[in-house]
């Protein structure tokens, strides 16, 4: 089961009264939302606030025709191939505003997008059966102009399959993504203050939020739908496919320059440690919680993966696993066979999940650093 969120804008202006609104209805408003993404509560990031869809009806609307508009186009929403219903789409509203209607700009959607996408994923990681996988087309973020002609139009959107210029209707619905897995009643939950940082981080224009904006695209392609995420073994491409994606995230990210000299294994170490170092917190010392930092580093998901108490990425262990993994995206690029480099393992495609598995928590402590140094 599915959840949409619609976001909002922080501001002390007036809202147009509905009664001026309504007698004037020149602009159409247009309607944002995370529509295949169940949000469990309201969360606030910038100026922005995502709402769970019941939550969002009780918000103010800029005019009573917008909010029937909007109900009416996320109740002809449907997903996947068995075409369910949604039953809590997320919307998104101006903090303190409600719903105006008024679209972000560029800067503002690609920031929220982007820190909504990797904040659900890092907070979400689902492995058991009774919970739902949190995948990058549960992350799609569609924005169009909502009207009462029932007139379908859809100019910004990611990943979505809809008709253009159409009629839409419980019988002419619009159909988003499926999984693999049929989805039960699963709500997310994002780090308020996790998202607002990095929210911030990326609306700086500068060359490394802007690095991250991009990273953040890959890390969110790396959990596209694939067969092998839901745990059928043979299909050791799509692992090469992730590995790619997880490959260029990091590359993206440590921004180094490539030599003759310098192996991308290297690279990828020197540059996750160097992040690292410009921490000024202690992760064993620091008990200030409030302090950001200090959250980062007592969460890092490989040291939990790994249950250590020391720092992960100073041993070798660490030089290990970025030696498999490079030598693992090669053989996909080049071999076209992502096992190439492990047939001498005692089980290839077990060893092949676990580099894709420790290269996903290297990629998010990787992004969170990078984040906490962007901010500053």
């Amino acid at each position: 089961m599915l959840c949409c969120g619609f976001i909002t804008s922080k501001g002390n202006e007036q809202m147009t009264s509905n009664a001026t609104a309504d007698s004037a209805s020149v602009r159409v408003p247009s309607l944002m939302c995370f529509p295949f993404l169940a949000l469990s509560e309201p969360c606030e990031i910038g100026p922005w606030v995502l709402l769970p869809y019941q939550d969002a009806l009780d918000e103010r609307w800029e005019t009573g025709g917008f909010r029937g508009s909007a109900r009416d186009m996320i109740e002809v929403f449907r997903y996947g191939v068995n075409l369910d219903s949604l039953e809590n789409p997320t919307l998104i509203a101006r903090a303190g505003r409600g719903f105006t209607g008024e679209p972000p700009d560029n800067a503002e959607r690609v920031a929220l997008t982007a820190a909504v996408a990797y904040c659900a994923l890092d907070r979400n990681i689902h492995k058991t059966p009774d919970r739902t996988w949190i995948l990058g087309e549960n992350l799609d973020y569609w924005e169009f102009p909502v009207s009462g002609d029932r007139e379908l139009s859809l100019p910004i959107g990611r990943r979505h399959t809809v008709k253009y210029h159409n009629t839409w209707s419980p019988d002419n619905p619009i159909v988003g993504p499926s999984t693999l897995l049929s989805i039960p009643i699963a709500h997310v939950t994002i780090q308020e203050h996790a998202a607002d940082m990095l929210y911030r981080a990326l609306f700086a224009d500068t060359d490394r939020s802007r690095r991250l904006r991009t990273a953040i695209m890959f890390f969110v392609e790396s959990w596209r739908n694939t067969p092998s995420v839901f745990g059928i073994p043979d299909w050791a491409y799509d692992y090469g496919s992730i590995i790619c994606a997880q490959q260029t995230a990091l590359e993206t990210l440590l921004s180094q320059p490539r030599n003759g000299r310098t192996s991308a294994c290297n690279r990828i170490v020197d540059g996750v440690r160097k992040l690292i170092v410009k921490l000024p917190v202690s992760i064993a010392d620091d008990t200030d919680e409030s302090d950001y930092r200090a959250i980062l580093c007592r969460e890092s998901s490989l040291a939990r993966k790994r249950k250590c108490g020391h720092a992960p990425y100073a041993d070798e262990g660490f030089v290990t696993w970025s030696e498999r993994f490079t030598a693992v995206r090669n053989a996909t690029v080049h071999e076209g066979d992502p096992l190439t480099p492990l047939l001498d393992q005692v089980e290839p495609v077990q060893v092949l999940r676990d580099t894709v598995e420790e290269a996903d928590l290297v990629l998010r402590d990787a992004i969170r650093l990078t984040a906490e140094s962007a901010r500053h």
